[in-house]
């Protein structure tokens, strides 16, 4: 049900998810995700800018979030630390502590006692009562014995990626907040981390033959026990937190690498307030660039719609998914693969990929117009612009249907502030009427026939195509016509 995801290849093999994603985590998966999935506003555009133009020049700081990252992502669980950080107290009343605390300090007197009266007694009364106490609390200091053991490895590997990250001197206003995001009552997370490893080393030496008969006398497990409870009510609140926020910070690692790798793209820069697409030498991110070419784009109030026309494979959809994955990418705080783009705040939205459904008994057309009739409800946001990538729009109906339903559809979309690209092979579409007189403007692509064939140069140009390829085509893959 998205408006463009699968139109504009966001997910899947040879995807753009696939080509951006360093991402180790589950959760800073979701995260690149959803930043492509859903623009951000400007502020927050130019705060993602700012953090991965930082994040671009600190290899180091990259390369190590990324092998901490990848024993994250083999060894953290975010589930099972959530729920371990929201189960109930194993101790959940103090009966147990304060026993303890009156059995050691009658322990204490007992050996001095001991010690004056030339008699053990005393001390075998209070380690008879230790062992009773120990016996009753077995059960449960078992269960959190157990209910430990997975999370404090996993945390574990958790603090080292949050250390790493605080200790860099950050410039950027997001990678601050970012990193004041791993403090709590005045104590860095990496150093909580550190304690709740060391209160799980300690737990752990009641089980030690050498340390054992201390570990009754001073009842150690219970006290530690309740340390560590003590430690996740603290503390437990604050894991989705952290992981979240290692999740954002891989997803801006992952934007940084893009733009390290591609120098040559460029940061979008960003116009509130309009409905603008502006863009000098724009390219696909997923084409090869030594082959890719490149075209320039205007739209914007006055011009706000391209009719493209052209003959078959000519590059006409290509077009249009440049111009949307492009949007996405400047909208979600990456640097976009052209020479200059000037952009509004823009959703894009369109009809590339729309398909017949038998079980959803759906035909493509009916398909097409319920996509239309969301991009229609998106164009109602003044706060975000739509803009629209409609390819061969209607072409399920007949040409007067056709003529008709598109000049109301494009009408509408106008009037609510929306810019966009339309391709059509029907020649009738170039020519509508109305409103869309002053406002349409129409470019084609067309192609030269060679020896083999059709020869392509995919540059865009004025006015609308004079000739067709689909008998030339339908020639050179053996079709006798």
């Amino acid at each position: 049900d998205h408006p463009c995801a699968a139109d504009l290849d966001l997910f899947g093999q040879g995807s753009l998810f696939q080509l951006l994603s360093l991402a180790r985590t589950r959760v800073g998966a979701a995260t690149l995700a959803r930043w492509l999935l859903t623009p951000a506003t400007p502020d927050v555009v130019r705060l993602r800018q700012c953090a991965v133009e930082e994040l671009r020049a600190n290899t180091a700081l990259r390369e190590d979030l990324a092998l901490y990252a990848q024993a994250l992502a083999e060894d953290v669980d975010a589930a099972s630390l959530s729920r371990w950080s929201q189960e109930p107290d194993i101790f959940p009343k103090p009966h147990f502590r304060h026993i303890a605390r009156v059995l050691v300090i009658l322990g204490a007197v007992a050996a001095i006692l001991s010690y004056g009266a030339d008699s053990i007694w005393p001390c075998i009364y209070v380690l008879t009562a230790d062992v009773i106490v120990l016996g009753v609390a077995a059960g449960r200091l078992k269960r959190l014995g157990t209910a430990l053991e997975e999370p404090r490895r996993e945390l574990n590997v958790l603090g080292k990626v949050i250390a790493r990250f605080q200790r860099e001197p950050f410039q950027c206003p997001l990678l601050k907040a970012l990193r004041e995001r791993f403090y709590h009552e005045q104590m860095a997370a990496s150093a909580a981390l550190q304690r709740l490893d060391r209160l799980s080393y300690f737990f752990e030496m009641q089980a030690n033959q050498l340390f054992a008969p201390f570990s009754i006398a001073l009842l150690w497990g219970i006290h530690i026990a309740y340390r560590i409870e003590a430690w996740r009510k603290t503390w437990g609140a604050q894991l989705p937190q952290w992981l979240e926020a290692v999740g954002e910070l891989e997803a801006l690692a992952s934007l940084a690498c893009f733009a390290y790798e591609r120098a040559e793209y460029v940061f979008p820069e960003l116009r509130e307030g309009v409905a603008l697409f502006e863009a000098d030498g724009l390219k696909h991110p997923l084409l090869p660039g030594a082959t890719c070419v490149e075209n320039s784009l205007h739209l914007d109030a006055a011009q706000p719609l391209l009719l493209v026309s052209g003959s078959n494979m000519s590059g006409k959809s290509t077009l249009l998914r440049t111009a949307g994955i492009n949007t996405i990418l400047a909208m979600a705080g990456a640097p976009v693969a052209a020479r200059r783009l000037a952009l509004g705040p823009l959703r894009a939205g369109a009809t590339i990929a729309v398909h017949d459904s038998i079980q959803g008994g759906v035909s493509r057309f009916y398909a097409e117009i319920k996509r239309l009739k969301q991009l229609m409800d998106f164009a109602q946001d003044q706060d975000t612009r739509l803009l629209f990538l409609l390819d061969e729009i209607l072409h399920g109906t007949n040409s007067h249907d056709r003529r008709i339903g598109a000049e109301a559809i494009l009408t509408k979309l106008l009037e609510r502030g929306a810019i966009g690209l339309v391709t059509t092979h029907d020649l009738a579409i170039t020519g509508m009427g109305g409103a869309m007189v002053d406002k349409a403007v129409n470019a084609h692509f067309e192609d030269t026939v060679g020896e083999v064939g059709p020869v392509f140069d995919y540059r865009l140009k004025p006015g609308v195509v004079q000739r067709s390829n689909a008998l030339a085509l339908m020639r050179s893959v053996g079709l006798d016509v």
